[in-house]
């Protein structure tokens, strides 16, 4: 396949994508807008993890019977940080992108686990905050938008989002974005030779 014609059959894709992916990401926004602070971290890290183990589950061969325990709780990749280790091994993320899904995980930790009120504006939180807002924010991938449609959205209703917590949504909705359209992209490694006990058992 020439160039042109791949780079043709990607464009034709991310549109496809894009009819699917944006409205859905689109009714999740208005949900975290609406969460307080603390749901509204959780929430969002929770619905990256889920999302990143969909892109894991798409590119692995399936379970052959009905008891797939791979992503249950007690499972090999039943925490968010085994998800995010094996989805760069294998190619499925870039470093940067495992950067800021740690930096996520981390918060979506701090105040999952948190016995005080915790807020973004603040300490440690505000430093991870600022660091993922500089890694996804470049020129090819704008988050500020994203964040101050969260702000102008928290006004209309009486609400006040702090500067932190607006770009923490934008960045998740960001990761999402990417995440999701990633998937219709994905398909199963071919592997020509498997290890087999008869080579002549079908697949």
């Amino acid at each position: 396949m020439d160039k042109e014609k791949k780079r043709t059959e990607i464009a034709k894709k991310i549109e496809e994508a894009k009819k699917t992916v944006q409205p859905e990401l689109m009714k999740f926004l208005v949900v975290l807008g609406t969460e307080s602070e603390r749901s509204a971290v959780v929430l969002g890290a929770e619905r990256v993890n889920v999302s990143l183990e969909s892109n894991l589950k798409k590119f692995l061969r399936p379970c052959p019977d009905n008891q797939d325990t791979l992503f249950s709780s007690d499972g090999a990749l039943g925490t968010f940080s085994r998800k995010i280790e094996l989805a760069y091994r294998l190619g499925l993320i870039d470093l940067k992108f495992k950067r800021a899904l740690n930096l996520v995980r981390k918060l979506r930790n701090d105040f999952a686990h948190a016995i005080t009120v915790e807020s973004l504006q603040d300490g440690a939180h505000a430093s991870r905050v600022a660091a993922l807002f500089t890694l996804m924010n470049t020129e090819d991938n704008s988050v500020a938008p994203i964040a101050l449609a969260f702000t102008n959205a928290a006004k209309e209703v009486g609400k006040e989002v702090g500067d932190k917590t607006a770009n923490y949504l934008g960045c998740i909705m960001m990761l999402l974005l990417k995440v999701e359209m990633a998937r219709f992209h994905l398909e199963p490694p071919s592997v020509d030779i498997p290890a087999k006990i008869n080579f002549k058992d079908p697949d």
